[in-house]
């Protein structure tokens, strides 16, 4: 499986490269952990952890529980909660809704296109493809030159593509599969010219 390591935005770099020499597109590509923060979420498992304990101590009839112990245990139980969600990506999702996760994302993509400076191409044909690697998700926001442009059916047929990489067994993969498909849909319906400038930087943005 690859990685989402130093020589793979390497070639997602190489690969937006490639798309731009044949469209006059100007396609962004964004990796991030995650979108917004879920600390509410680290909390509430906090305090599962602290409960599950409270019951087991009061309740258990094996042995008989020294009540003075009872608080601390449940800080300590509080606190082994609160950063094993913080660590564990999947514990995040259980005790999150999709609705809000999808939001979330939505959210984040949409002031990447507007801060990154995507929505200010000559052409209006900046495309984002954001993706947040904790929600499985990747969004795509595409200017007005790019929708107006592309027919419908083969742009939905495109986004329906990408929109399955965040879900892929390889989601880095299956990313630079996507890059070059929506670069060959870009190359058909708009081809790059003599006058060709690349107005945003290549380099995908990525998080720690």
């Amino acid at each position: 499986m690859t990685g989402f390591d130093q020589l793979y935005f390497e070639n997602v770099t190489k690969a937006v490269e490639q798309v731009e020499t044949r469209t006059s597109a100007e396609l962004v590509v964004a990796v991030y952990p995650q979108s917004g923060q879920y600390r509410d979420a680290d909390y509430l498992s906090g305090v599962l952890f602290a409960l599950g304990w409270l019951l087991f101590a009061v309740f258990n009839p094996w042995f008989v529980h020294p009540a003075q112990a009872i608080p601390f245990e449940a800080a300590v139980l509080f606190g082994l909660g609160v950063l094993t969600s913080a660590h564990v990506p999947q514990l995040r999702l259980c005790l999150t809704t999709k609705r809000r996760r999808d939001r979330q994302v939505r959210d984040a993509a949409a002031s990447m296109f507007v801060v990154d400076g995507v929505g200010n191409t000559r052409e209006r044909t900046g495309v984002l493809l954001y993706m947040s690697r904790l929600e499985r998700q990747l969004e795509v926001i595409a200017d007005i030159g790019i929708v107006d442009t592309i027919p419908p059916e083969d742009w939905s047929e495109c986004l329906f593509a990408l929109h399955n990489v965040g879900t892929a067994d390889d989601p880095a993969e299956a990313l630079l599969v996507g890059i070059d498909r929506l670069g060959d849909l870009l190359a058909t319906t708009l081809p790059a010219g003599e006058d060709n400038p690349d107005e945003i930087p290549n380099q995908p943005r990525v998080s720690p």
